[in-house]
């Protein structure tokens, strides 16, 4: 199927998210300064450092690129002490056929561990993008076999559902922005008030599970003694980051008196 609405995001911040969730404390985007400028200046907030070769027509058309690439990785070792690096490819590096892994090599940086990671948007599933990061990193050690796969299945799983009943499902979707969380919430409280029994699904994954974790605490704040059952996709699998966050989210929720069924990271 082709899809004619923007989904987000592109393989390119897809990758970007994932060299943070290995835990790299820098990226370096191998292209023009502008590519996924949002998302890399959001992603220095979560302790990423990203910078850029800043590729433009000279080198488009007359090549240079790596030599870029080699000054910007020397740069960083010499000015932030990182201790993993990511290269992160572009689709003007892809076009103009740059070989990222031997400008790591020829740059002679001694201090982090560097590993490139070949991608660009031209791919139509963003799953490429953590895969393209993920491929590398198993390869230099950072995570293992065992994992990779793991991954893989889970990302292959989230495809699937998006296809089925997601951004995905049609060639076309509406914008909507879905119920209105008030009137969700008035419902909600109506039916712990009359005593009804349920059910508290906290199904978000990654640091959108922040948020999502104080409709846990509201409901139990609301009525501590409701039939309530807490489920949570907390379990202590994943890349570096993301059990670090999900081990937070548990604390926090232990700490409010709640200590839900762990679910997700199987398979």
């Amino acid at each position: 199927m082709q899809y004619i609405q923007p989904r987000p995001p592109s393989s390119i911040v897809a990758a970007l998210y994932t060299a943070r969730d290995l835990g790299c404390d820098l990226a370096i985007l191998h292209g023009p300064s502008g590519c996924s400028f949002k998302h890399a200046r959001l992603l220095e907030e979560d302790g990423l450092r990203v910078l850029t070769t800043s590729l433009g027509d000279n080198e488009f058309i007359f090549g240079g690129g790596q030599e870029a690439l080699e000054r910007v990785l020397q740069y960083a070792e010499e000015t932030f002490a990182p201790t993993r690096i990511a290269v992160i490819g572009t689709c003007v590096s892809m076009i103009i056929g740059e070989d990222m892994e031997a400008a790591i090599r020829d740059s002679e940086i001694t201090t982090p561990p560097a590993i490139a990671m070949d991608i660009h948007a031209g791919f139509r599933e963003n799953i490429d993008g953590v895969m393209a990061a993920l491929r590398p990193a198993a390869d230099a050690g950072w995570i293992s076999e065992e994992e990779l796969g793991r991954q893989k299945r889970l990302l292959d799983g989230a495809n699937a559902v998006e296809r089925a009943r997601g951004a995905a499902c049609k060639p076309y979707i509406e914008p909507s922005r879905g119920d209105l969380k008030h009137v969700v919430a008035g419902r909600l409280l109506e039916c712990i008030r009359a005593g009804k029994k349920g059910m508290v699904i906290m199904n978000a994954k990654k640091e959108t599970a922040y948020m999502f974790a104080d409709v846990l605490v509201a409901v139990h704040a609301s009525s501590p003694d409701a039939d309530m059952q807490y489920y949570a996709n907390l379990s202590d699998l994943g890349l570096a980051k993301v059990r670090r966050d999900a081990k937070n989210i548990r604390d926090g929720l232990k700490a409010q008196g709640i200590d839900p069924v762990m679910t997700g990271g199987a398979g």
